[in-house]
């Protein structure tokens, strides 16, 4: 598992309504259910992503069909923030007219988890909000904006990969 650490990067996701799933593949089927044909579907979301996890394709597997499993690198992690300052007090705190401000610029705070080495654009990537927990309590999946900066990390670090190796090629004569 290799875990970058982002700044400033946001993306839309769509979550489905049921949480505390165990696999991916359940939550695809909630999200396929809730998308066709409900009045209701699942609406985009402003999502900040602090990291991407990067799992090997057995690490992958494992996760992916154990989603309420204890993960120490999810501990303390993801929940809601707001664009609208309110200081330290709590949501429940807050005036009718805070809580309104405060829900009108709120985001949801992920991680995006990703198979090491796959297309970003094809697989089981998903955003994952565990609400300080240390289990994935709730999975959405990204939209574009999420593929196209993991698509930008990725080409990062092949080329960081590239010039390393040409810089060990040089060093050794």
């Amino acid at each position: 598992m290799r875990i970058i650490e982002l700044e400033n990067k946001f993306c839309t996701g769509v979550f489905p309504r049921h949480n505390k799933l165990d696999t991916i593949p359940e939550y695809y089927a909630e999200w396929k259910k809730e998308g066709g044909g409900s009045q209701h579907p699942p609406q985009p979301e402003l999502v900040q992503v602090e990291r991407v996890v990067l799992l090997d394709a057995a690490e992958f597997s494992n996760f992916r069909d154990n989603l309420l499993t204890d993960r120490d690198w999810l501990a303390g992690r993801g929940g809601h923030r707001s664009q609208h300052d309110v200081g330290d007090r709590g949501y429940f705190d807050l005036t009718e007219d805070e809580r309104e401000n405060w829900s009108k610029s709120a985001y949801r705070v992920c991680d995006i988890v990703v198979r090491e080495y796959d297309n970003p654009f094809v697989g089981d990537n998903c955003l994952v909000d565990p609400q300080g927990y240390n289990y994935v309590r709730y999975l959405g999946f990204p939209g574009f904006e999420g593929y196209s900066f993991l698509k930008d990390i990725f080409r990062q670090e092949a080329k960081a990969a590239l010039e390393k190796a040409r810089a060990d090629r040089k060093k050794e004569g």
